[in-house]
């Protein structure tokens, strides 16, 4: 069947080697071609090469990985750059970048393609030039500065813009929506007030800064955060991140280091519906519980992922709060042989204390505080699902925060926790969009976000923009997400 010629004239021009369309299954793909001498026949003869590329009628030249490799290196008049990640990104977060423009009409260009980069290919400040200009971001936006030089005043104009940060993240507040609070540490060198000595979730010793953040639970997503002293505890800073905040009707779900008389009052005056985790060895359970050890103190059980919960709820004070108290089976029975090997070491020396009974008898057990007008399983699974916070900050530290910071002031520490945030924003978007579409069982946000990072866009010397070929899989996932990707 011969190859029509509005076919033939899609063949990419300028090539160092000649090229043939061939029909294949339906399919026109472009190989190259050349001729030696058939000694035998006394006449040249043709030579099939590798394949470069297919053309679809409608689209045009599609090149595969081949063509990208032997025809596209620096210094030709053509352009290759990674297109499908920062176009799937842009996409499903269209409008975050909406709400950048509105909050930062003059810089906000700079801040999505920061935050992309970053999110994209961990950029830094010594590879943010290289990356743009590798990128379609620089095609989409291409007067954009990237120099140190232009780096360094976009984020001072940045750390001036904190109001507008605040109201860009409380934009994404939602009335009425589950919201989790929990902090992490930031390891980082600088000699600014921010960096401070503290300890981390793992009792280590180290300079850091702190960042306590707001999750929401409903929308699955990270709406806001503060930037604290390395040393400053999370319960210090609550109650001025409520009010900074501002999300009317929210239920407040924080962790154990939150809970205060303070913070409790605050959230009581406010008439704010919360869940507390209370310390193990609180004085708000009353004496009563303690006097016995046994299933028989508890209301009740149910299962959580097939292990027995006991719980007993006890009304305290005069405003509707109740204490909520739980006993995990499994928790008990990991802590025993912990509890035991301290015993037969103090065995004989060092008599055991009432706090060593209460501890004895608190094993398993953990306690909050609530508002809430739910059953006991229902407050339970209410906080366990502030796990998703703790997968935030994982996210965070392994996908967009690869390595610690090097800042010299605490302007450059509030720019960049600002760009880290939008990047979250920007891959918790994806998160969500391939759990409605049934991806996140299948693949990582990660592995999405690399199989579109080798999709290529090429701009060719006659202005031609050609897409590279995607496999059947890959196409299919993009189609899923609801994304488009043009050539």
């Amino acid at each position: 069947m011969p190859i029509p010629e509005e076919i033939k004239r899609m063949r990419p021009k300028g090539l160092f080697k000649a090229t043939e369309v061939r029909l294949i299954s339906g399919h026109y793909y472009v190989y190259e071609i050349s001729s030696r001498w058939d000694e035998n026949k006394r006449r040249p003869q043709k030579t099939t090469g590798r394949c470069i590329g297919k053309i679809v009628p409608g689209e045009g030249f599609i090149a595969n990985q081949y063509y990208i490799n032997t025809y596209h290196q620096p210094g030709t008049e053509s352009h290759v750059r990674h297109y499908g990640a920062v176009e799937t990104l842009r996409q499903l977060g269209a409008d975050i970048g909406e709400a950048l423009r509105y909050s930062f009409p003059d810089i906000w260009r700079q801040i999505e393609v920061h935050a992309l980069l970053r999110l994209v290919f961990s950029s830094t400040g010594k590879t943010m030039k290289y990356d743009y200009e590798h990128s379609w971001l620089s095609n989409v936006y291409p007067d954009m500065g990237v120099c140190d030089s232009s780096v360094k005043r976009m984020l001072e104009k940045l750390s001036m813009r904190q109001d507008a940060m605040e109201d860009f993240m409380r934009g994404f507040c939602r009335k009425g929506h589950k919201l989790i609070f929990d902090g992490t540490s930031i390891m980082c060198s600088t000699s600014d007030s921010h960096v401070t000595k503290g300890y981390n979730s793992r009792a280590q010793y180290h300079d850091q800064y702190r960042l306590l953040y707001v999750f929401d639970r409903t929308s699955r997503a990270p709406v806001f955060y503060r930037v604290l002293p390395g040393r400053m505890v999370d319960k210090a800073a609550f109650v001025e991140t409520i009010r900074r905040c501002s999300c009317p009707d929210a239920i407040i779900i924080a962790d154990k280091g939150f809970h205060s008389k303070a913070n409790l009052s605050y959230l009581m005056e406010k008439k704010l519906r919360f869940i507390l985790p209370l310390q193990e060895n609180t004085t708000m359970i009353p004496p009563s519980f303690d006097e016995h050890d046994g299933d028989g103190r508890y209301d009740g059980r149910f299962t959580y992922r097939g292990r027995n919960i006991w719980y007993k709820v006890i009304p305290t004070g005069d405003r509707g709060n109740r204490i909520f108290i739980y006993q995990d089976d499994f928790r008990k029975a990991e802590y025993n042989p912990l509890f035991t090997e301290r015993q037969e070491k103090e065995y004989g020396e060092v008599p055991l204390t009432d706090k060593d009974i209460l501890s004895n008898r608190r094993r398993g057990v953990f306690s909050f505080v609530s508002n809430l007008e739910g059953n006991a399983k229902e407050v339970y699974l209410d906080y366990k699902e502030r796990w998703e916070i703790e997968n935030c900050f994982d996210y965070m530290k392994n996908s967009v925060v690869k390595k610690p910071l090097y800042a010299h002031d605490n302007e450059t520490i509030d720019a960049q926790c600002f760009i880290n945030h939008v990047a979250l924003m920007y891959f918790y978007r994806l998160l969500r969009t391939m759990d409605k579409s049934g991806l996140k069982e299948e693949y990582s946000a990660e592995e999405i976000i690399k199989r579109g990072n080798n999709i290529y866009k090429i701009s060719e010397y006659i202005g031609h923009k050609q897409l590279t070929e995607m496999t059947k899989e890959d196409a299919e996932i993009f189609r899923r997400l609801g994304v488009t990707l043009l050539a």
